[in-house]
C-alpha cells in the first residue's frame, strides 16, 4: 500500500484527502443552512436543523456500511485476495440498497409523524414536513454517494473522490442558488438541489469501479446474512460518530424546547452547523487513518499501528485548538452569518457558541478512539465511546448542568459528556492498545 513511502507519509497522503472529503460533505448541510436563512428565512433555517437528523442517519447508515466494508477490503488486500475484496464489496452495496429502500417508504408515507418525532414546532412544522418530503424519496443516493467516497479511498485513489465530492459542493452551491433566489422554491429548493448534487457524484464514482483502474470491482456474490452483519458491526462505531451530530441535534432540540425558549432553537441552529464541523474533522482523521490501521493489522505490524494512532491524536488536537481560537475570536460574525434581523440573537448565539465548541478537542479524541477500535475490527469498544458523547453521557450531563447553572446551563452539557466519555475512553485505550491485547497476530505472521 503506497510502497515507497513513510509511514508518516502514507498517513498524510489518507487524511488529507480524508479531511477534505468530510468537510466538503458537511458543506451541503452547511451550504444549504446558509441559503435558507439568507433567502428563506431563520424560522426555516431552524426547521433545516430539526431535519438534520434524518440527514446525519443516511449519512451514518452509508458510512456504517462503508467502513464496515472498507476495514474487511483493506486487511484482504493486505492479504492479497482482491477477488474476495470485491465480493464484500457488491454485496454490502446490494444490502444497502434494500436498506434505503425502506428508508425511502417509511419517511414518505409518515413524514408528518416523523417531523413531530425530531420536535417540529407549529412554525416549523411545514418546512420541515416539506424538506423531509423531498429529500426521503431519493435516500439512496445519500446512502452510495458516501460508501463510494470512502471505498474509493480504500482503492487507493483518495484524492480523486475528493475531486469528485467537491464537484458535487460546487453543483450544490449552484442549484441552491438558482432554487432559492432565481425560482423562489425556498426549503424544497434548498432539498432538491442538494438531492441532484448526490446523483451527480454517484455517475462520477460509478466511472471509476466500473473501469479497468480500479482494484474494488462489481463482482458476483452469494447472499450471506452473516457476514454482512459482521461488516455492519465494524462500521457501527463510526456510524454513530457520523450520526452523533443529527443524535446530538436531536437531544438539544427537545432539550431547548424544554428548558428555555424557541428563538434558542434558532440559535442553536447555527451552532449545530459549526460544531457539526469542527467533529467532521476529527471523524476525517480517523476514517482516512483507517484503510492505512487496518491493511497493517492484516500483515500484524502492531507498531505501525500503534504509530498512526499518535498521529490521529496529535493531528486532531492541532487542528481543533486553532479551530477553537478561530471560533472564539469570530463568534460573532459566525453567528451573523445565520442570523441577520436580530442584535440581540447575535449576541446570544455567539455566547452560547463559544461555549459549545470547547468541547470539540475532547471530542476529536473520543472520535479517533473509537473509529482506531474499528479499524482494528473491534467494534464493541467503538460503540461504547460512540453511543457514550452523544446518548447516555449527553442525557445525564445536561440534566446536571442545567441543575447547576440553570436553563443556560445546557450549553455545557456537551463538554461534560465528552469529558465523561474521554474518562472510558483511556481507560479501554490503555487496557487493549497500549497492552498490545486488540491485535489481530502476532509481527511477521501470515
Amino acid at each position: 500500500m503506497l510502497e515507497g513511502l513513510t509511514l508518516r507519509q502514507k498517513y498524510i497522503r489518507y487524511i488529507v484527502p480524508s479531511i477534505a472529503a468530510q468537510v466538503v460533505f458537511t458543506a451541503y448541510t452547511l451550504v444549504d443552512g446558509i441559503f435558507v436563512a439568507r433567502g428563506v428565512g431563520e424560522i426555516a433555517l431552524a426547521a433545516v436543523n430539526i431535519s438534520a437528523p434524518y440527514i446525519t442517519l443516511l449519512w451514518a447508515l452509508s458510512i456504517t456500511f462503508a467502513v464496515g466494508t472498507s476495514t474487511a477490503v483493506a486487511r484482504l488486500k493486505g492479504e492479497g485476495n482482491n477477488e474476495e475484496a470485491g465480493r464484500i464489496f457488491t454485496r454490502n452495496i446490494a444490502a444497502m440498497a434494500i436498506v434505503a429502500l425502506i428508508l425511502s417508504v417509511m419517511i414518505t408515507v409518515y413524514k408528518e409523524s416523523f417531523a413531530d418525532f425530531l420536535g417540529a414546532t407549529k412554525d416549523t412544522k411545514p418546512y420541515v414536513v416539506t424538506y423531509l418530503g423531498t429529500i426521503a424519496p431519493f435516500s439512496a443516493t445519500f446512502l452510495f454517494s458516501y460508501t463510494f467516497e470512502i471505498l474509493m479511498a480504500t482503492d487507493g485513489h483518495p484524492s480523486l473522490a475528493t475531486i469528485i465530492v467537491s464537484t458535487g459542493v460546487v453543483t450544490n452551491c449552484v442549484l441552491d442558488y438558482v432554487f432559492i433566489f432565481i425560482l423562489h422554491k425556498g426549503v424544497f429548493g434548498a432539498a432538491a438541489a442538494t438531492v441532484i448534487a448526490q446523483l451527480v457524484i454517484i455517475l462520477l464514482y460509478l466511472t471509476h469501479f466500473l473501469s479497468g483502474r480500479a482494484t474494488i470491482r462489481f463482482r458476483r456474490f452469494r447472499w450471506d446474512t452473516k457476514k454482512i452483519i459482521r461488516c455492519i458491526g465494524n462500521g457501527i462505531p463510526t456510524g454513530i460518530s457520523e450520526l452523533s451530530p443529527g443524535l446530538v441535534t436531536f437531544v438539544f432540540v427537545h432539550s431547548i424546547e424544554r428548558f428555555l425558549y424557541e428563538k434558542a432553537l434558532i440559535s442553536y441552529s447555527a451552532i449545530a452547523y459549526i460544531a457539526q464541523l469542527l467533529v467532521i474533522i476529527a471523524i476525517g482523521i480517523g476514517q482516512g487513518t483507517q484503510p492505512l490501521i487496518s491493511y497493517y493489522n492484516g500483515r500484524g505490524e502492531k507498531d505501525k499501528i500503534r504509530t498512526l494512532m499518535q498521529y490521529q491524536f496529535r493531528t486532531a488536537m492541532i487542528i481543533e485548538a486553532f479551530a477553537v481560537v478561530l471560533v472564539m475570536i469570530f463568534a460573532k460574525q459566525i453567528a451573523g452569518i445565520f442570523i441577520t434581523s436580530d442584535i440581540g440573537l447575535i449576541e446570544y448565539t455567539a455566547n452560547a457558541l463559544r461555549i459549545f465548541v470547547i468541547a470539540s478537542a475532547v471530542t476529536a479524541i473520543n472520535v479517533i478512539l473509537a473509529s482506531g477500535f474499528t479499524s482494528l475490527e473491534k467494534p464493541a469498544y467503538g460503540i461504547t465511546i460512540s453511543l457514550g458523547r452523544c446518548t447516555y453521557m449527553l442525557l445525564p450531563a445536561i440534566l446536571i448542568a442545567v441543575v447547576l447553572l440553570g436553563g443556560e446551563g445546557l450549553w455545557w452539557g456537551m463538554l461534560i459528556a465528552e469529558l465523561f466519555t474521554l474518562v472510558v475512553g483511556i481507560l479501554i485505550y490503555k487496557k487493549e492498545v497500549e497492552s498490545g491485547q486488540v491485535y489481530r497476530r502476532e509481527i511477521g505472521a501470515r
